[in-house]
């Protein structure tokens, strides 16, 4: 049996093998305990996970579109493909964490989404998506690890695109 827990430790959710497609949308959850759950396609879109321990969880294909993951912990979890457009996960923890390419060549999402002081040593990133509006740690370099830089949106031949 797993057990997906709130920050004090009572049981928020029990469930047996694999949570896919669950939806947590627009939930509030500080400090929640996801760590080493499944939860490929899982929806979390505009929730508060700030402070959340997702440490070796599968969020393959995971949305968390505007989602707040501010100071969260997730180390090691496999996110390729996952929609992280707008979020904030500014001092997040995505150490060893994969970013990367899904399955089908699909590009995790990170368009518009803070990243300041997050730690991303070892994050695996080549493929992942990114915008002008997405906010890096200091230094960091996103075409050194192999991030595709998307441009939405078109500009007139003169490229001003105010």
């Amino acid at each position: 049996m797993n057990r997906i827990l709130d920050r004090d430790g009572n049981t928020l959710v029990e469930y047996d093998g694999e949570l896919r497609l669950v939806s947590f949308d627009s939930a509030i959850l500080p400090g929640a305990v996801f760590e080493r759950s499944s939860l490929e396609g899982a929806h979390f879109a505009e929730a508060n996970l700030t402070g959340a321990n997702f440490r070796y969880a599968d969020l393959y294909w995971a949305d968390f579109f505007r989602t707040n993951l501010e100071g969260s912990d997730l180390e090691g979890a496999d996110l390729r493909g996952a929609d992280l457009r707008e979020a904030k996960l500014k001092g997040a923890n995505l150490q060893g964490a994969d970013l990367g390419l899904d399955n089908l060549a699909g590009s995790t999402r990170l368009h518009g989404a803070d990243l300041r002081k997050t730690n991303l040593c070892g994050t695996k990133l080549t493929g992942a998506s990114y915008t002008v509006e997405t906010r890096f740690p200091d230094h960091f370099q996103p075409d050194a690890h192999g991030m595709v830089l998307e441009r939405l949106g078109s500009c007139p031949t003169s490229g001003d695109c105010r």
